[in-house]
């Protein structure tokens, strides 16, 4: 009877793996080569749906195929920070919503030691050869549990340097934009350089945005940032070019004797970008708010109408005339496309 028992038992336990049990890996099977090993089986239940994120290994190819493409016309040489994901400290990661043509990504930043160390001393501005790197995916849902969201596909990487010495280089930073492979063909000079003119809204913190994450062995600066909103200036109306100011007294009853403004270099997403934040401002501080290019001939404005609308007007170079709209109640980024 003993030894029915034992020949059983070894019987009862094999299928188990088939329902998500990993079993025992050995130091001899650990260093079998990944096309060797099989994914285990999907359960038989029917409600069960196979997840399609991308396998560890896709995504690693991919990274290197999307720092690869086309590198010689990027003004940083991808080669030098390969498998940084592997080799660098993750700093935070960031969600960014869908706008205009853009999907929603979940964005993951690493930083290089010289960069941790900043973080961690409190170096300020950053020294030379600082290096952050950040993976921009397709945010979805989990096939598994749907109102979570998951990394998907990789859309891009990004790579800012720290090298005040190179041509190429903006407020001491060079920065490169690498598109993935299943996107098309790498980013134009216009594209790149629209991350300089976004990175300075962080011109206090060094053209930087990212803190680390709480926990992690570098602290989290505890000053009070610089906030967006902090950055829109009271000016007199006059202030405003010409046709600025003849499309605003077209729909406010009154002329106003000064707006908020902040000017600033723009690229094709600005205004999307931050118009459901300016709706916000104009309606809480009863202001109109203007973010326009640095000529003004590029520009969005949000004018407080009622107690909870705002009347939104943009004119950018995709516009052959101002795109005009009012949105009352909290401002929903879907009804500002």
């Amino acid at each position: 009877m003993f030894w029915l028992v034992f020949i059983a038992f070894p019987i009862f336990f094999l299928p188990v793996s088939g329902f998500g049990v990993e079993p025992a890996i050995s130091s001899e099977s650990a260093t079998s080569s990944p096309a060797e090993s099989k994914a285990p089986e999907a359960p038989s239940n029917p409600l069960w749906k196979k997840p399609e994120p991308m396998a560890p290994l896709d995504y690693l190819n991919t990274l290197k195929k999307t720092l690869l493409l086309n590198k010689a016309k990027q003004p940083i040489d991808p080669a030098l920070f390969l498998d940084f994901w592997t080799k660098w400290d993750l700093v935070t990661t960031r969600y960014k919503p869908a706008y205009g043509q853009n999907e929603p990504e979940l964005r993951f930043i690493y930083a290089n030691d010289i960069g941790m160390r900043a973080f961690a001393e409190g170096i300020d501005p950053f020294p030379e050869g600082t290096v952050f790197a950040k993976i921009g995916a397709h945010a979805q849902n989990d096939p598994i549990f749907d109102n979570s969201t998951i990394p998907g596909p990789i859309n891009r990487v990004q790579i800012m340097l720290k090298k005040s010495d190179d041509p190429n280089a903006r407020s001491g930073w060079v920065y490169a934009l690498f598109v993935s492979p299943s996107n098309g063909d790498p980013a134009p000079p216009e594209k790149i350089d629209a991350c300089p003119a976004c990175h300075l809204v962080a011109k206090d913190y060094d053209m930087v945005f990212s803190k680390p994450f709480p926990g992690r062995s570098a602290p989290v600066d505890s000053a009070t940032p610089a906030l967006f909103k902090n950055q829109f200036k009271e000016v007199p109306f006059s202030r405003l070019a010409e046709n600025v100011r003849a499309l605003l007294l077209d729909i406010v009853t009154t002329t106003p004797s000064s707006v908020k403004l902040m000017e600033m270099p723009v690229f094709g997403g600005s205004f999307v970008e931050s118009r459901q934040s300016v709706a916000r401002f104009a309606r809480q501080d009863r202001l109109i708010y203007v973010l326009a290019s640095e000529d003004q001939k590029q520009f969005l404005a949000m004018i407080p109408q009622g107690h909870a609308c705002v009347f939104s007007l943009m004119l950018n170079n995709d516009l052959k005339k101002p795109q005009t709209m009012r949105v009352c109640g909290e401002v929903n980024m879907q009804d500002l496309q």
